[in-house]
């Protein structure tokens, strides 16, 4: 993978793009967080993974509405051949509930497969979790 500058990921952030808010934590099974199993699968074009701070998540990730802060977004781009997933750092992650950041992420690819924003058939953690 190589990197994608964050400036030119600031640019492009008019493209398609999907978040998590902070208040939304994937470890409680009931949620249905993980995308459905047409979108559950391995990036095929080219993926860029950024882990950050809240402030990074701030600037690149484009919040649905004024004081909605996020915890992670999916940026697509180039007609989907690429993709920019910007993800917060694990001490962000565990201050609002989440312990995999690996399930983040999926959830993430996901919408770089193409899973639209509002979460269509979404399955819940708990079928996943031993």
């Amino acid at each position: 993978m190589k990197m994608i500058p964050i400036l030119a990921a600031m640019m492009l952030l008019a493209s398609q793009a999907h978040g998590q808010s902070l208040a939304y934590a994937p470890n409680r099974g009931n949620v249905k967080f993980l995308p459905p199993a047409e979108y559950d699968h391995k990036y095929e074009g080219r993926l860029q993974v950024i882990r950050g701070s809240a402030s990074l998540i701030a600037h690149l990730c484009p919040a649905p509405s004024p004081g909605y802060r996020m915890t992670c977004c999916a940026i697509r781009m180039a007609e989907g051949r690429e993709c920019l997933v910007v993800l917060a750092d694990d001490d962000l992650l565990l201050r609002v509930g989440v312990y995999d950041s690996k399930i983040v992420l999926r959830h993430e690819i996901g919408h770089c497969n193409g899973w639209p924003s509002h979460h269509p058939d979404g399955r819940p953690l708990a079928n996943f979790l031993d």
